[in-house]
């Protein structure tokens, strides 16, 4: 493909709008504009006064009492909210653990030296080197794709999603350390990076995401500066500063059409409603809610999917949601029945992805490692507390019983179930949340089993893809998840880990000839989408078993169909299908827990203290790699350094285990892959098997003990 043909198909796939929003946006950053608007000078330069409407006291003293003598605009919480329902020694276990340096909360890289840290602009990369990023110029003159680095590795501690562990122990014990250790690190950061200079000022979304952490800093810890006025004045003045930043880059926001701009839109809404006070309070606040109400109308699928095809993304723009839902609801400003029906759906939606029993998801897509509540940094990856919070605010129930996990609704205020409500849940034992088999528009179709459950990406793409994972099956049992994604890593990396984790080769697919059925244009473009389609899903009576069906065209001339089948609570049946003319050559791969196994033949076995796992395959040749390394097998030719590794937590890699399967001759073709779980050699299901391309389904009927589910005559 030509230079011009690639630009040609990637301007495509950005679509004319955000296209131009991009170009203005560079056009402001080429001619000075965007330095002009965000001018860049030291925190002693912006006088409080020139923030603040005219009739407002300047001088931090003043401004302190005249913020505690008026009826202010509510927060979430306030002194007398309801005790957390967690211990007071887990609430100091994780804020003890940053008093003493550990602030990088999802990455493999080394915690920060010193409370407070040496230098916040420093970033440890994948390969243990050290870089230093100066804060010595504008934001406006660093090219992110250049530094040399991840930036999103950078801008995590600067996130300050510390300030919520801070504040959780401060409010559990009241014990003046955390309040004291807060801002040891704020007058710590704030002097190494004066406003709009330096890489933690070029991102919008990230300057939104310091905005409201300082927020809740400045009313978690009010009871501890009762006789600091400058404290409080400080607060404000930097909430102010990094308010006025985000509008002159909405356009890029916009351009990116995701939670970019819900991200910057709550941020301006929070100033906006927050301080009334501020020159420009009531435009932000204005702005803030138009923006965040058109976000949600243009990215939430009409299923509950989220147009980044990303669990990760998913979770935080239903986070944003709560944020702005619980925000305006306190001051009398509600989102619009819409804007909450919206919300519901993509709770609901988030809920497919997530295992009830841990909280853990599926890593569909790109994933960050966004958390916006993260009060315990050692459980970002669990997804619970937001399922919760979300279900009571925005489908009036919750979905889960009450549990630890019931932590961010207190937070946020959230009235709690009923206790009848409460009393059928704990009864229950289990979620009684039901979860939708077909996500059309998100592409996931999902089948439920009591101890275990799994989905397989179907997506007909009308936004971009995040990675290229059309077909890929993720597995759970007993809250374990026994075929993986292999999540992302990083979005910047040097080989061989360019492109971190995103291409089809490294997930649980299949590939043809090598190849992958999309071209990567970038770490978050793709081109030549893989389309796919379902073409069917069907329960047996009493649904013990089940099946469903879809296909891709993403070969052009080829057409790869899967079938996947659970019958009872033991085995899953996965066949895929070439279908189109010719000789080629198919690589089917599953990443699989890095635990004890063996293997004899075209079986694998794992051992786990829930049971064993067992993987086999018909036909084909075996290769089995772990690290990166082959331990049993010959490697086929596209045998890749990143096979046998995942990252559950980005920027952050773990062995696991990638069982590849190679076949090579005439299509049609047909590869079957068979999880047993749990050992004990469980009676097999019976299959009788439809003939490659005939019917919807690879399968005519399954049979499982006196259960039998038609799917189409034999």
């Amino acid at each position: 493909m030509t230079s011009i043909e690639r630009a040609l198909k990637a301007a495509a796939a950005l679509g004319p709008g955000p296209l131009a929003a991009y170009a203005v946006h560079r056009l402001k950053l080429a001619t000075g504009w965007l330095r002009i608007r965000t001018p860049g000078r030291a925190w002693s330069a912006w006088a409080l006064a020139d923030l603040l409407e005219p009739s407002v006291p300047g001088s931090p003293e003043a401004y302190a009492l005249f913020r505690s003598e008026r009826s202010f605009p509510r927060f979430f919480f306030d002194g007398s909210a309801p005790r957390l329902p967690i211990p007071a020694r887990q609430a100091r276990s994780s804020a003890d653990a940053i008093l003493r340096g550990s602030l990088v909360k999802f990455t493999g890289s080394a915690p920060r030296p010193g409370f407070p840290p040496q230098a916040w602009n420093v970033v440890v990369g994948p390969s243990g080197e050290t870089r230093w990023i100066p804060s010595d110029r504008h934001w406006s003159t660093y090219d992110l794709g250049r530094l040399g680095v991840d930036a999103r590795l950078l801008w995590e501690p600067s996130r300050f999603g510390w300030v919520l562990p801070l504040a959780r122990a401060f409010r559990a014990t009241r014990d003046l350390r955390y309040a004291e250790g807060f801002w040891r690190l704020w007058e710590s950061w704030a002097d190494e990076n004066p406003p709009n200079a330096g890489v933690q000022w070029a991102s919008g979304q990230e300057v939104a995401l310091r905005l409201l952490a300082l927020v809740v800093a400045l009313y978690a810890f009010a009871p501890a500066w009762r006789k600091r006025p400058g404290r409080v004045a400080a607060l404000a003045q930097a909430v102010l500063i990094h308010a006025r930043r985000i509008p002159p880059t909405l356009g890029y926001a916009r351009a990116q059409g995701n939670n970019h701009v819900l991200s910057e839109a709550a941020g301006l809404y929070t100033a906006g409603v927050l301080f009334p006070e501020a020159r420009d309070a009531a435009r932000w606040r204005h702005t803030g809610r138009r923006l965040f109400v058109e976000g949600l109308q243009r990215q939430v699928f009409a299923d509950g999917g989220y147009i980044q095809h990303s669990t990760n993304y998913h979770r935080l723009a239903l986070q944003l949601g709560l944020w702005m839902a619980r925000l305006g609801s306190v001051n009398e400003d509600p989102l619009t029945r819409e804007a909450i029906a919206l919300l519901g759906r993509l709770t609901r939606g988030l809920a497919n992805f997530v295992d009830a029993s841990t909280g853990g998801a599926v890593h569909f897509g790109p994933d960050d490692g966004s958390d916006l509540f993260a009060f315990d940094p050692d459980l970002t990856v669990d997804s619970r507390p937001t399922l919760q919070a979300a279900s009571r605010l925005f489908l009036g129930e919750p979905l889960l019983a009450s549990g630890p996990w019931d932590e961010l609704a207190v937070w946020l205020g959230i009235p709690s179930a009923s206790k009848s409500r409460a009393r059928r849940m704990k009864k229950a034992g289990r979620s009684e949340r039901a979860v939708a088999p077909i996500m059309p528009d998100a592409g996931l179709v999902r089948l439920n089993g009591r101890n275990t459950w799994g989905c397989m990406r179907a997506a007909h793409f009308r936004s971009r893809p995040g990675h290229s994972d059309q077909l890929h099956v993720d597995l759970w049992w007993r809250g374990r998840n026994v075929a993986l994604d292999p999540g992302s890593y990083l979005y910047q990396a040097p080989a061989p880990w360019e492109g971190g984790f995103g291409e089809a080769g490294l997930h649980n697919t299949l590939t043809v000839d090598g190849a992958d059925p999309m071209e990567r244009a970038g770490p978050f473009l793709w081109l030549d989408w893989a389309q796919a389609e379902l073409l069917g899903q069907w329960n047996s009576a009493g649904g013990s078993i089940q099946a469903a069906a879809a296909e891709h065209h993403g070969y052009r001339s080829i057409i790869h169909r899967r079938t996947l089948v659970r019958a009872g609570e033991s085995w899953w049946i996965v066949a895929d299908d070439l279908l189109g003319p010719g000789r080629h050559r198919a690589t089917a791969g599953w990443n699989l827990p890095d635990l004890p196994w063996s293997s004899r033949g075209g079986t694998i076995r794992l051992r786990s203290r829930r049971g064993e796992i067992g993987l086999s395959v018909e036909g084909g040749t075996v290769s089995i790699y772990r690290a990166g390394k082959c331990v049993k097998g010959e490697p086929p030719p596209e045998a890749s350094p990143r096979w046998g590794w995942r990252s559950g937590t980005y920027g952050r890699m773990e062995p696991a285990l990638r069982v590849v399967f190679e076949q090579e001759g005439p299509l049609p073709m047909r590869i079957v892959s068979r999880f047993e779980l749990g050992g004990g050699r469980q009676a097999e299901p019976k299959i009788e098997w439809m003939p490659p391309g005939k019917g919807p389904a690879a399968v005519a009927r399954v049979r499982l003990g006196k259960t039998t589910l038609e799917i189409a005559e034999a």
